[in-house]
């Protein structure tokens, strides 16, 4: 399996879940249908994991606590026999919920 390939299903899981219509296509593409200035548009959101990891799991835009990468180490929670529904089945925090909210806002959804 490649690299990141479980952390994408996971991340492409929480896009479908988050946004109404939105859909895979070809299973490497999700569409989310919008609407601006009154017509239909379709935001194209493609993952790829970086080969290079440059920022340590630490980003300066973020409040203080546990590192990215031990907040989105999924391989503590996931098995290749599990696969990406047991990662998903996982209920969002308070700080998720935050981050999804202000996302939507900002995307005017």
């Amino acid at each position: 399996m490649a690299k990141g390939t479980i952390s994408k299903e996971f991340v492409f899981k929480k896009i479908l879940e988050t946004f109404e219509g939105s859909f895979m296509q070809d299973d490497k593409i999700c569409r989310i249908p919008c609407i601006e200035n009154g017509e239909t548009v379709e935001i194209k959101v493609t993952l790829t994991a970086a080969k290079d990891i440059i920022g340590a799991g630490v980003s300066s835009n973020r409040p203080s606590g546990p590192t990215a990468v031990e907040e989105f180490d999924w391989s503590n929670n996931i098995s290749e026999n599990k696969g990406v529904e047991a990662a998903a089945a996982n209920d969002l925090s308070e700080q998720e919920k935050e981050n999804i909210r202000k996302m939507m806002e900002a995307l005017g959804l």
